[in-house]
């Protein structure tokens, strides 16, 4: 099979936390898992204090992770239930910090949806973004805010066509990058601003919200690597 790390984590005291997946390879047994998501926490000194795998699915997918205020992890990625099926259907699963599963739900809408980032919020709860496509075309950027049991609040699209990979809280709410795009909501979905950062970043990748509430995207330009710092507007700096 092969493996993969896609997201990471640091926990308040100086363990990691990584997710990621396994995919197979060659012929399976009838009924095996064609993916399977893996959680593995590391201390400070890079002991692998445990691992597990996840997934009842046919094939289940972990892109990213989150950690809350208890220690907890959220993990965000993608679920199949036919394994023939081309489109999969977003899902989140809570652990508590020794890998048990507290909760997960997947979240049913149309077409091909998954999340690729999420974050705690200060309102106890989580945003997850990813993205949203359509016929087989990537249609926009997706966001969900769910409370501290996973339950959906709201869904919301980005402006922008393309992957929401850059995700940060923010006092209030949270940060989410699209492409060139930023935008910033509250808990409640409503936008308070957008600005573009595509003429020095055309591809944000991730992003951090500073203490005076600027923001600083890192990503792609061209053939470049790019790296932008906005004030608490979004206006580059």
């Amino acid at each position: 099979r092969a493996d993969a790390v896609l997201g990471v984590a640091r926990a308040g005291n100086g363990d990691l936390v990584a997710v990621g997946e396994a995919l197979a390879v060659g012929s399976l047994p009838a009924g095996a898992p064609d993916a399977v998501g893996l959680v593995a926490r590391i201390d400070g000194n890079g002991k692998l204090l445990w691992h597990q795998e996840y997934g009842t699915q046919p094939s289940t997918h972990l892109f990213g992770v989150a950690l809350a205020s208890d220690g907890g992890i959220v993990g965000v990625g993608g679920v199949k239930a036919v394994k023939a099926a081309a489109d999969l259907t977003p899902w989140l699963v809570r652990l508590d910090p020794g890998g048990k599963v507290l909760w997960q739900h997947t979240y049913g809408r149309a077409d091909d949806q998954y999340f690729l980032r999420a974050v705690p919020t200060d309102d106890g709860g989580f945003v997850a973004s990813g993205s949203r496509w359509s016929g087989g075309v990537l249609a926009k950027g997706w966001l969900a805010k769910v409370d501290s049991d996973g339950h959906a609040r709201w869904f919301k699209d980005t402006l922008v066509a393309d992957e929401a990979y850059g995700l940060a809280a923010a006092p209030g709410g949270f940060v989410v990058a699209t492409a060139g795009k930023l935008q910033r909501f509250d808990h409640l979905g409503a936008e308070w601003w957008n600005a573009t950062v595509e003429g020095v970043c055309a591809k944000v990748y991730d992003l951090a919200v500073l203490p005076d509430e600027g923001v600083v995207a890192v990503g792609q330009h061209g053939n470049l690597p790019c790296v932008v710092r906005t004030d608490a507007w979004g206006h580059p700096t």
